[in-house]
């Protein structure tokens, strides 16, 4: 559409101005770009301003006066949004069709089920995994950025440093291992190079607040009264003599009532065992369900980590607790929800009592509850939306076992 329309517009908007809609006139003519129909709307109100029509050129002289505040109005500027991502929706098919045959693939020495050590006189067996890149009908947009395709790029550039470096540095590349796995890991303000590159610094942030706004929304709050009462419990603390009694007596009765649900068979075990779902992997926690007598499905596992010592003193347990859901094609979107700090030392207690750190547990306990009662059934657009990656056996073969103090880390556990 350009100015050759002109006339057209004018007599549109002259036969209809009494009642005119300014979205009903960018979509009958089809307006594709803002700029140009904004620019052909002011030069009609312009015309109008010397009509001869008294009605309509005191129409087009408000319009005028208004600074065109017309232009500006929310619905018409959520009509320009809708339209980018309407583009970007077409965008993404037309990317989605001339990539579909451009498959990534990694090559291992180990089968998906073979054991991490081998005897000398083991038959190595290859195996290939393929890397598909994601379908054109179910793509993960924000307002007109195509997600799945920078995720895919983050697969590509993956593979390409990894067949490169032969062994890549753990420190330096978990985002890339993690993408090759499917997994998008959201850390704010944690972000590698690449990642920066591919996405940049405010799309994370987009992707990020999005997926953390859709677990939280609808969390209650505490109230000021609610939190003082919860900090005056600090001070009767003093007799507490030991870090296992301070942990027993308080730190793990917190953590079991916001996981466990006893009624629904629900609770957090410290097992420090090999988890059969696991194999040869050993959690510190695992959060189960109670089948009849025995332990059934794992709902969430859990790690003790020790942070830095405080003036020298007393260490700290960090709690770090994530999401992943499967939301969009081929993409395991895995979320830091939040990082406590446990205390392991009566004079730092009260670091548990704070004001964040109670909506932080707060956010923990309703985003677990809210898990555990969404049973979402297994369709079949909601099967082929899975990925399959690497085991942990063919995991290491991509690590490199090289060790260096000095290597930059972007990440904090």
């Amino acid at each position: 559409m350009d100015s050759d329309a002109l006339p057209s517009c004018l007599t549109y908007i002259e036969n209809c101005y009494d009642s005119f809609d300014l979205i009903r006139f960018y979509k009958d003519f089809k307006f594709a770009q803002k700029e140009v129909a904004e620019s052909i709307f002011k030069k009609c109100i312009g015309r109008f301003k010397r009509a001869e029509n008294y009605q309509l050129r005191k129409w087009a002289t408000t319009i005028g006066s208004n600074n065109f505040e017309i232009l500006n109005r929310i619905n018409v500027s959520q009509y320009w949004r809708n339209l980018r991502v309407k583009e970007a929706r077409k965008e993404a098919i037309v990317n989605a069709e001339e990539s579909i045959y451009k498959k990534l693939m990694i090559k291992f020495q180990s089968s998906p089920s073979g054991k991490r050590k081998r005897k000398e006189n083991d038959i190595q067996k290859n195996y290939t995994l393929t890397i598909v890149p994601p379908t054109a009908d179910n793509r993960w947009l924000i307002n007109e950025c195509d997600i799945s395709l920078k995720f895919f790029e983050l697969q590509e550039a993956a593979v390409e440093y990894i067949e490169e470096v032969k062994g890549a540095p753990l420190e330096e590349s978990v985002y890339e291992i993690m993408s090759i796995q499917n997994i998008l890991l959201m850390k704010p303000r944690q972000y590698n190079n690449q990642m920066l590159h591919i996405f940049g610094e405010k799309l994370l942030t987009k992707i990020y607040l999005q997926q953390f706004d859709l677990w939280v929304d609808g969390c209650p709050r505490f109230h000021d009264e609610e939190i003082a009462s919860i900090q005056k419990i600090v001070n009767p603390l003093e007799g507490c003599k030991s870090e296992n009694e301070l942990w027993n007596t308080y730190i793990d009765p917190l953590l079991d009532s916001l996981l466990s649900n006893p009624e629904n068979g629900v609770h957090l075990r410290w097992t420090n065992l090999n988890d059969n779902e696991q194999g040869s992997e050993r959690p510190d926690s695992v959060i189960s369900v109670m089948m009849q007598s025995n332990w059934g499905e794992s709902l969430g596992y859990g790690e003790a980590k020790i942070a830095e010592p405080i003036d020298n003193k007393f260490m700290l347990a960090c709690i770090t607790v994530y999401t992943t859901t499967l939301g969009a094609d081929g993409i395991y979107t895995m979320l830091e929800l939040s990082r406590i700090q446990i205390p392991q030392a009566v004079e730092s207690l009260e670091l548990l009592t704070t004001q964040s750190t109670l909506k932080q547990l707060l956010q923990v306990a309703y985003v677990f509850e809210k898990i555990r009662q969404q049973k979402k059934e297994e369709t079949k657009e909601f099967f082929l939306m899975k990925r399959y990656g690497p085991g942990l056996v063919q995991l290491r073969e991509l690590i490199s076992d090289k060790k260096d103090r000095k290597r930059p880390c972007t990440l904090r556990f």
